[in-house]
């Protein structure tokens, strides 16, 4: 049995953290009311779905897929468990939707479409489909990673891949900073296995940059380099961006791809620190473990919380308009803490049955 790193349960609790922010920060925040914070949430949440795709290139891209009994195993635990979820929380959530706690119900046409692929889901759930299809394409992508071996075409595929998936993406949201509206887009389409989502190509870069980081390959990377020019530039750049009235907060802008994987390369770097604390590695792991369900039912539990404080106490959405923007955040942290305990207390109910622990909150 593989020794357990803590370190990527600590990138998969991170990221569910970040993935809470994008949904949720408006209840509290706004443009109009603590900007300045709203800004920095909403800046540190992009990274949130990209450490995820990023983990899954770190944890699976380097099997053995040429094995047919383990490309089998692959089928059963891995990708048909996820694709079972996926078409469980696509009706779900819109049955979700008539509490009106958070979204409204979307037409059940719509739904049978997403069902099928044959429509885009119009919802945060979009990750799932992108996942699936690069769950598909994982065994050929990792085959073809370990024997193409010639080293011109490994360049010219990695520069196809660096323009289309994020260079090129990056150039109309910084020609519109100086008032210029570029048509301009990618044209090369390097997500052979994707989806019709946010991104495109970049979910390549996220997945490949993964196994780089696996590989080692940015530890000749000393960690005051990559927290300087991968971390505190990169994020000062966009939250300056952010007072300007635009934004450059897309998945396969250059600046977030880099503050992504720079982030990811040096939580790697906390395993020595995290194997020391027991209890805090105890935490992590045990919140790591649930933290698909949280991502799939933050957005409702968020919502429930938030209308129940507008009945019980009256208050008004921001929640942060009636406070210091220094007591917004504490509450706002309680906040994402009591959705995770809300979480945490409905899987400990729902994962006692065997298929909704396995097949819908993909637990192992």
């Amino acid at each position: 049995m593989k020794e357990r790193v803590y370190s990527m349960d600590a990138i998969r609790v991170l990221a569910m953290i970040l993935v809470i922010i994008v949904h949720t920060k408006s209840n509290f925040f706004n443009s109009d009311v603590h900007f300045a914070v709203f800004a920095f949430f909403k800046v540190i949440g992009t990274v949130g779905v990209p450490l995820f795709v990023i983990l899954t290139g770190y944890l699976m891209f380097d099997r053995n897929y040429k094995d047919n009994a383990y490309l089998q195993r692959y089928l059963s635990r891995n990708l048909f468990p996820l694709l079972i979820s996926y078409e469980v929380w696509n009706v779900a959530w819109n049955i979700l939707r008539y509490t009106h706690v958070a979204e409204n119900p979307q037409k059940w046409s719509a739904i049978f479409k997403a069902a099928f692929f044959m429509g885009d889901t119009v919802s945060a759930l979009w990750y799932l489909p992108m996942t699936i299809a690069l769950y598909l394409g994982m065994p050929i992508l990792s085959m073809a990673c370990h024997n193409i071996t010639s080293k011109p075409y490994q360049k010219v595929l990695l520069i196809a891949l660096i323009l289309s998936g994020t260079l090129i993406p990056s150039v109309a949201p910084l020609a519109s900073l100086v008032g210029h509206n570029a048509q301009i887009h990618s044209v090369l389409r390097m997500n052979i296995f994707g989806a019709s989502v946010w991104g495109e190509s970049v979910w390549m870069i996220y997945l490949l940059s993964g196994y780089a980081i696996y590989k080692g390959l940015l530890k000749k990377f000393k960690a005051s380099i990559l927290i300087l020019f991968g971390i505190v530039l990169p994020f000062s750049c966009m939250y300056a961006i952010e007072f300007t009235n635009h934004t450059v907060q897309n998945y396969d802008f250059i600046l977030v791809v880099i503050l992504s994987i720079a982030t990811f390369e040096l939580l790697t770097r906390t395993e020595k620190a995290l194997s020391l604390h027991e209890k805090i590695r105890f935490l992590i792991v045990k919140i790591s473990t649930f933290s698909f369900a949280v991502y799939m039912m933050h957005i409702f539990v968020g919502g429930a919380i938030c209308r129940a404080l507008e009945k019980a106490a009256g208050m008004q959405m921001p929640v942060g308009s009636a406070f210091h923007w220094g007591a917004g955040l504490i509450l706002y942290a309680i906040y994402i803490v009591t959705i995770v305990l809300i979480v945490w207390f409905l899987v400990s109910i729902l994962k006692k049955n065997t298929f909704i622990r396995r097949y819908v909150l993909l637990m192992k």
